[in-house]
This record gives structure tokens, sequence and C-alpha cells, in this order.
């Protein structure tokens, strides 16, 4: 109902280093072709800086986080840092945005258009989403692996308008 999604819905798309993750055997179905990675590649708490009502359907939600990326071929975490911003719909979960990360160090960064599809509990403001990400990146450092990399993930929204999200590399 729209009072069950009237919360921040889709008001994060990034969580925590040290969240506990599902296994990607169960993020991956033989039947369907899915494949994604075995490891999580990023992982982050997010919080919500603020939401704006648009109109009586959707929200404008600028978000940001800290976060980790474990990149293949990388023997070193990469802390991160992140600023959203995007767009909610009230009537069904969904979020469309875009998110910059930035190295610790400001060195390197990389853009996502990130979308996400979310389900809610209004009494708790709590809920899960599904997200997918497609990184850019002109970086030629730290960030250079990510560009063109696709995501997909799973979010847990908090009652605090924070969220965690873990991201793994979609293997097509």
């Amino acid at each position: 109902t729209q009072e069950e999604n009237n919360t921040t819905a889709g008001a994060t798309t990034t969580s925590d280093a040290n969240t506990t993750t599902t296994s990607s055997s169960s993020l991956s179905s033989p039947s369907s072709g899915i494949e994604l990675s075995p490891q999580p590649v990023y992982q982050e708490r997010s919080r919500l800086e603020s939401q704006t009502q648009i109109n009586q359907t959707h929200v404008k939600i600028t978000f940001s986080g800290n976060g980790t990326l474990n990149l293949p071929n990388s023997t070193e975490p990469i802390r991160t840092t992140s600023i959203g911003i995007g767009i909610s719909s009230l009537v069904d979960g969904s979020f469309a945005g875009q998110v910059t990360l930035t190295t610790e160090d400001g060195s390197n960064n990389a853009t996502a258009a990130v979308y996400e599809l979310g389900q809610f509990n209004a009494q708790d403001l709590t809920g899960r989403g599904i997200a997918i990400a497609v990184f850019h990146t002109n970086s030629t450092g730290l960030l250079a692996p990510l560009d063109g990399m696709i995501l997909a993930g799973q979010d847990e929204f908090l009652p605090d308008g924070g969220a965690f999200i873990t991201y793994w590399e979609w293997n097509s």
C-alpha cells in the first residue's frame, strides 16, 4: 500500500563493510543464467541526508555513506565514501539515481547509475530491496577496474533511515 511505502523508499543504495553477507549461491540460479562473483565486491552503510516530497507519489532523496570495495585481482580493500541522489516512488518502492564513490584520500572516483526495488514495513520503517548498479570512471588508479562493471545487490533498510547494502559483480 502507499502507506507501507511512505518511508525512505530506496533512500539508500549503499552498506557497511562489517555486514554479514549471504553466500553468492543463494543469489545465483543456474536456470536463469544469473551468475555473481563468489565474494562481495562492495559493502556500505549509508544514511539519509535529505528527503523532499516532489508530489503525491515521488520523493527526491539524498544519501551518503562509507564503504569498502574488494575489487577482483586486488589484495587490499579500498575504503570509500559516497554521495547519492535519486527519485523514489512511494507507490511501488522503486528508486533510480546516481551514486559517486570516492576513495578515502579523494584521489579517485567512480559514478554509478543505480536502480532498486524495495519492500517496506510502515510500522517499523524497515525493509529489504534488490539493486543493480552500473559503474563508470575515468580513473586510471585504484577505481579503474570499476569502469563498466555491473553489480547486483541486496539492501537492508533500517528504522533510522540508513541502510546496509552488499553488491556482487554480475558475471555474464
